[in-house]
């Protein structure tokens, strides 16, 4: 099928991605990040489910872009493109952390960002550079800000 024509990509290491770092052609992928992953975007419509993320990827997410990373063993950095954290809600379901567009009229979901015990904090980017710290500390989930300031997120 076209998925697995997509995971026999000439680069060897199984990485499915466009020429210009940009997912493009499948609107809806399973990803399995290996360490050499370079950047990457998920581009507007594009629903990408990244599994098992050894630690220090980034991605990018555009408007309209949907993101699950899920099983990450390391810290990553996830930037949301058009967004500035003003710009969301965040809600959690258990380990999973929830952005949605407040612009919306039902808010939609653009990222869903599972940390674990073994993946206790991921980078958050906005659009005007600032970022956070996603953090889990025993069950409790919270953004940290760069004056070391804590949100919990209920």
């Amino acid at each position: 099928t076209n998925e697995l024509a997509a995971l026999d990509v000439a680069n060897g290491n199984g990485t499915v991605i466009s020429a210009s770092n940009t997912l493009l052609s499948m609107p809806n992928t399973y990803l399995i990040e290996s360490a050499d992953t370079p950047i990457w975007t998920v581009s507007g419509g594009m629903v990408a489910k990244v599994i098992d993320a050894p630690g220090n990827q980034v991605i990018h997410i555009a408007k309209g872009g949907k993101l699950s990373l899920t099983g990450s063993d390391g810290h990553n950095v996830v930037v949301f493109d058009a967004f500035q954290l003003g710009d969301l809600t965040v809600s959690r379901s258990g380990s999973t952390v929830i952005f949605s567009d407040k612009a919306t009229p039902t808010p939609h979901q653009i990222a869903s960002i599972a940390v674990t015990s073994a993946a206790p904090s991921q980078t958050i980017g906005f659009s005007d550079g600032t970022h956070v710290e996603l953090t889990l500390t025993g069950t409790a989930l919270a953004l940290v800000n760069s004056s070391n300031v804590s949100t919990p997120i209920l």
